[in-house]
């Protein structure tokens, strides 16, 4: 009798933690930009875990209805340069590819002006699984500030068989142009996703490679400008 009790509560505790699963999925779909994000979490102070050549990396503790513990990335540097020099890097494939360590292949899949889709294919080293992220990009321009949004868009493609895509990733870059021609950058990002490789081993090669990216960006950005796109 007592093993029936066991078993019909084992099932009615599956079936309530899969209904909170649910849900907390349902919620995360309707999240469309990282202030939405933002706004729903208890957030940590920022704390800089990393600063060389001119640019800084930060992170912060987010915690969403004490179920989900994450952490928030932010790397920063001034630039002269300009906002469509930047926007031009961050968005085509070839650009991406110069300047970011972390990435192994990138390729359009959508490419208007103000919004386009990236297929990026992540370098993740042997054995363990290719990782990809399929993201819509829109860009939003004030008088003080051009953001560009970041969302993931896992279902925009049938996914490969062995492949690891991300499905829940939010950033945004802010972009801050000054009177003395030098534009202020920020990038801000969540990922919930899911990863085979232990945290020990992925932690220090995420900073080194980020922050080793970001400084290529730097680097790129003030060389010259062959074309000049709207900015």
């Amino acid at each position: 009798m007592k093993s029936s009790k066991n078993i019909i509560m084992i099932i009615l505790m599956l079936i309530a933690l899969c209904r909170q699963a649910f849900a907390q999925n349902a919620k995360l779909d309707s999240i469309y930009r990282l202030e939405q994000f933002e706004e729903l979490a208890q957030k940590g102070h920022w704390e800089v875990v990393k600063q060389k050549k001119g640019v800084t990396l930060s992170y912060r503790k987010l915690k969403v209805a004490d179920t989900l513990d994450i952490r928030e990335l932010s790397a920063s540097f001034t630039i002269l340069s300009t906002v469509g020099h930047i926007i031009e890097h961050v968005k085509q494939p070839l650009r991406m590819q110069e300047w970011n360590e972390g990435v192994r292949h990138s390729e359009l899949l959508e490419n208007q002006d103000s919004t386009w889709v990236s297929h990026i294919t992540f370098d993740i080293p042997y054995p363990f699984p290719q990782q990809e992220l399929i993201a819509r990009y829109d860009v939003d321009r004030d008088r003080e500030r051009v953001t560009i949004s970041t969302r993931s868009v896992p279902n925009y493609k049938d996914l490969k068989k062995g492949v690891n895509r991300e499905k829940y990733n939010w950033g945004r870059w802010s972009l801050y142009p000054k009177d003395n021609g030098s534009v202020q950058v920020t990038f801000t990002v969540i990922s919930l996703s899911n990863s085979n490789i232990p945290r020990f081993i992925k932690d220090p090669i995420i900073k080194r490679k980020l922050i080793n990216s970001f400084i290529n960006l730097k680097d790129k950005l003030s060389g010259p400008v062959l074309f000049k796109p709207g900015s």
